[in-house]
């Protein structure tokens, strides 16, 4: 068929309607394991002391429901005792919880890090034998299943007999003793007998203070005060069961005594030997100037961003960047904050408003953050979003680039699929159920029409885009004022009176092709209208599926904004 004949086609199909032209990777869940049914604390069956592998464990998003497993320990008087999870991958995060007692009610250690092994860890000091409830724990609503191992060891408590501490007693803030510049080595705390020393800041630098522990399950704590009332609290370190350390920035020109405090964390808490290591750096705060977006503190003034890279920002402790972007229906849009140190903990987050609610938040510890998120809405909207430097970072401040990337994101819905859910296609040739196609062509699919650019009057950026159709065939973007379902030709029609033409479009080798009239000036479109498109293409009549020579794709209703 000619384009001549095409266009009067439409001509005719206007007439006839009275119509105006113009990447989680599925986990093989393990079957029981032979404790089974231990699934609580009053089931609990028995464990001895050695490695117990083959176990399996079960949450809240497996087919079969949640199955956590419960155990039960004997530990004899003055003997301590240490459970290991060793299980097979982090996708699957178990936590152990180990109370004193049958009961499962006087909790006396956690292991509950993020996607890791676990370790408890308690010592029997009430004169007889003592059982000890063990929880394996499926954690979370995502856990769907794990294999692991249990290591369970009773050895002797290595509190008894405690090492000697050179600087004892120092057991409160009154009595503590000062330590060499670059710290000391051979140093013990126990439950209930903290450690308190004196460290001098040097004055216009950063002093570094680590405490290196011997073994995990003793879990050591640490917090730094700004005077030796222990009044001011510079800094504090709580990570589980790892070293800790804690930093001061001294911005004087003088040195600043410090008083850090060192204590056993938990109930389960025994004791341990740790080192103390302290050293000095040049602040790098001291010479990071602020960057050219400033002032730019509150999301009264954010920064109004779109895609690419924000680079050679700066942000300090107290002075917080912000950056607002805007987003269409279904666009999605990653953050990326690059920051120069480790040192320098940078966390963001995002609101859906100035002053509104969170959406995302990353607060990774001394590595770039994330935040991915999708505009849902069902209109285009603006998201803010806060650089700022964590609290207790080791530097008050950091050097960043701010990347973001803009992807999807439609100016309108898609709608008028010809999969029967819109209607009856004209000889039954619905595309397959959810495609998303228009009525099936003589190529066996059918015809997607997409959009791209914005919902927007005044941008007036809007396209479309139609794929799976016929090669190297004429078609035609048709717009209409109400929606309809009629069948007609070898589809069905949705852009109902007024319809109007807006352009006729070549399709190229594999059935594609884009729009490039204004859809403002040709639709006549203006903010509020809401307005349905189509693309009519043509089907060689010998070789469609009705016979009719034409078809239609899918359908897009787009609702205009300012």
């Amino acid at each position: 068929m000619s384009l001549s004949r095409f266009l009067s086609l439409s001509l005719t199909l206007a007439a006839s309607l009275g119509l105006t032209v113009g990447d989680a990777r599925a986990q093989t869940c393990p079957g029981d394991d032979t404790f089974e049914d231990n699934d609580d604390c009053a089931s609990a069956v028995t464990l001895t002391a050695g490695t117990h592998a083959g176990l399996a464990l079960k949450g809240q998003a497996n087919a079969g429901g949640l199955d956590n497993d419960y155990f039960v320990i004997s530990v004899p008087n003055g003997q301590q005792l240490t459970v290991d999870a060793l299980f097979s991958h982090a996708g699957g995060d178990i936590d152990l919880l180990l109370y004193e007692g049958l009961g499962c009610a006087t909790l006396t250690s956690i292991g509950g890090t993020a996607t890791d092994d676990e370790t408890v860890v308690a010592t029997n000091t009430s004169g007889a034998t003592q059982d000890y409830s063990l929880w394996v724990d499926a954690y979370g609503t995502t856990f769907d299943c794990n294999d692991y191992t249990l290591v369970v060891t009773i050895s002797s408590d290595p509190c008894a007999v405690p090492m000697t501490d050179p600087y004892e007693d120092n057991d409160d803030c009154p009595s503590a003793q000062v330590l060499p510049g670059g710290g000391a080595v051979g140093l013990n705390t126990q439950n209930g007998d903290e450690d308190f020393y004196i460290i001098t800041a040097a004055p216009s630098s950063l002093t570094l203070i680590d405490v290196n522990f011997l073994h995990a399950a003793g879990d050591i704590d640490a917090v730094l005060y700004a005077d030796l009332g222990c009044v001011t609290q510079a800094a504090i370190s709580q990570t589980v069961s790892d070293n800790e350390s804690v930093s001061y920035q001294n911005t004087t020109a003088g040195p600043i005594d410090l008083v850090l405090n060192v204590y056993g964390y938990g109930p389960g808490f025994g004791c341990n030997d740790y080192d103390i290591v302290v050293s000095t750096a040049v602040d790098p705060c001291l010479s990071l100037p602020e960057d050219g977006n400033e002032e730019d503190d509150d999301c009264a003034v954010a920064n109004v961003v779109g895609e690419g890279l924000v680079a050679g920002q700066a942000t300090f402790i107290g002075d917080p960047d912000w950056f607002e972007v805007s987003l269409t229906d279904g666009e999605t849009v990653t953050f990326d904050a690059l920051f120069v140190h480790a040192n320098g903990d940078l966390d963001i987050e995002l609101l859906d408003a100035c002053n509104g609610n969170q959406i995302g938040l990353s607060q990774s510890v001394d590595d770039n953050e994330q935040i991915i998120w999708t505009n849902t809405t069902g209109a285009t909207t603006t998201v803010y979003l806060e650089v700022y430097v964590w609290q207790g970072s080791t530097y008050a401040c950091n050097g960043y680039d701010l990347d973001v990337t803009l992807t999807g994101g439609v100016a309108g819905s898609p709608m008028c699929a010809g999969d029967g859910s819109a209607g009856a296609c004209p000889c039954g040739n619905e595309s397959a159920p959810g495609a998303g196609e228009g009525c099936s062509h003589s190529g066996g699919v059918g015809a997607v029409l997409e959009t791209d650019g914005t919902n927007s009057v005044g941008a007036d950026d809007l396209t479309f885009t139609v794929t799976q159709a016929i090669a190297n065939q004429p078609s035609m973007l048709v717009q209409g004022a109400a929606l309809v379902a009629v069948p007609f030709k070898d589809g069905l029609l949705c852009t109902g009176n007024p319809t109007e033409r807006i352009e006729i479009v070549f399709l190229d080798g594999s059935g594609a092709g884009t729009s490039s009239a204004s859809i403002v000036t040709e639709g006549a479109v203006s903010p509020g209208d809401t307005r349905y498109y189509q693309q009519w293409y043509r089907n060689p009549g010998g070789v469609s599926p009705c016979g009719s020579g034409s078809n239609f794709s899918s359908g897009i209703v787009v609702v205009f904004e300012p």
